[in-house]
């Protein structure tokens, strides 16, 4: 489940592709644009939140492009594009502003001593001004990772789950967990095709293939006879060896070797498994390890939805509305 509130994301982002995200001058000296319980907004906070999104925005077309050759994306931002853009560096300020404002409620704190052991660094140093990136703005957004991440931390550790969740999660989903059938497949290994024939001469004239799976495969299955699993349509097996097995009857071995990017394999095929159900216990990690994630997420995102919701966000940069206090949404101002 994606999380609605990205910010750690954006900050994560601002470190790996911050290219020109300096601001016009200190939060301190801009213009007052808004607030949050109080809290100011400046235009410098909201204009580096825009590039970040706005770069955010551009990285993703560009890793698109990358993974699907020959799909053109323009670049252009559209005036839709920028309108969401818009409200999504609004939405990460303010979001900024109640983890500054939550997190010593919450006894989360990142001391100065750990900013400066990262912004005294030379690398730190270089890459600011590289960047063209102002520090004071720079250093706040690297506390308010920190300070996420804490918060984050402190709220999922609430998060419990019973055996009954569990087990009810277990009996909604029996497809989820069945043990997939197949054909025991076992093999032998080599180099070369020579190497190949004289396994499979010796195998008819009634010689043992895990004995000669032991002596003779490269690869490691040879402790255990050759066996190497189960194999079905969803094997993850090269082409050549997938096709061979699965032509196999119980007890059959390939009447010639089969060649792949491995070598030379002989594979015999044992017994058929039919698919059946994993029990309740055989299944009870996988499926607290998913709920115990899935809640943490729901927790985390319900308890920021309800700061946000109890808030008291100013919004100044609309000209045409009076100045009005909300509770929970952001309502323009002037």
């Amino acid at each position: 489940m994606k999380r609605k509130y990205c910010l750690s994301l954006l900050l994560v982002l601002v470190m790996l592709v911050a290219a020109g995200c300096g601001s016009t001058g200190t939060a301190k000296q801009s213009k007052v644009i808004g607030s949050v319980n109080g809290d100011e907004i400046t235009q410098a906070e909201y204009d580096n939140s825009y590039k970040v999104a706005s770069l955010y925005y551009e990285q993703q077309i560009a890793q698109f492009s990358a993974n699907n050759s020959g799909v053109k994306i323009s670049g252009v931002k559209t005036p839709e594009v920028i309108e969401q853009l818009k409200k999504q560096a609004w939405e990460n300020v303010v979001i900024q502003k109640l983890v500054m404002q939550q997190a010593p409620q919450e006894g989360v704190e990142v001391a100065d001593k750990e900013l400066d052991q990262i912004t005294n660094n030379d690398s730190y140093k270089k890459f600011v001004t590289e960047n063209k990136l102002d520090g004071d703005v720079y250093r706040e957004f690297i506390k308010t990772q920190y300070l996420y991440n804490g918060l984050e931390s402190k709220i999922i550790k609430r998060v419990e789950l019973s055996d009954q969740e569990i087990e009810a999660y277990y009996k909604a989903h029996p497809d989820e967990f069945q043990e997939a059938g197949g054909i025991e497949t076992y093999h032998i290994l080599v180099k070369t095709e020579k190497e190949a024939d004289d396994i499979m001469a010796q195998l008819k004239n009634g010689a043992d293939f895990a004995a000669l799976a032991k002596k003779y495969s490269l690869d490691s299955s040879k402790d255990q006879g050759g066996y190497v699993g189960l194999t079905n349509q969803d094997s993850e097996w090269v082409p050549e060896f997938k096709k061979a097995a699965l032509a196999l009857k119980p007890g059959e071995i390939t009447p010639a070797p089969v060649k792949s990017q491995f070598g030379y394999h002989i594979i015999k095929a044992g017994a058929l498994k039919e698919a059946k159900p994993i029990s309740l216990t055989q299944a009870h990690n996988q499926i607290s390890m998913k709920l115990q994630k899935q809640k943490e997420q729901e927790a985390f995102t319900k308890y920021m939805a309800d700061l946000k919701k109890k808030a008291v966000i100013k919004d100044y940069r609309a000209k045409d509305t009076t100045k009005t206090e909300t509770t929970g949404k952001t309502t323009p101002a002037k």
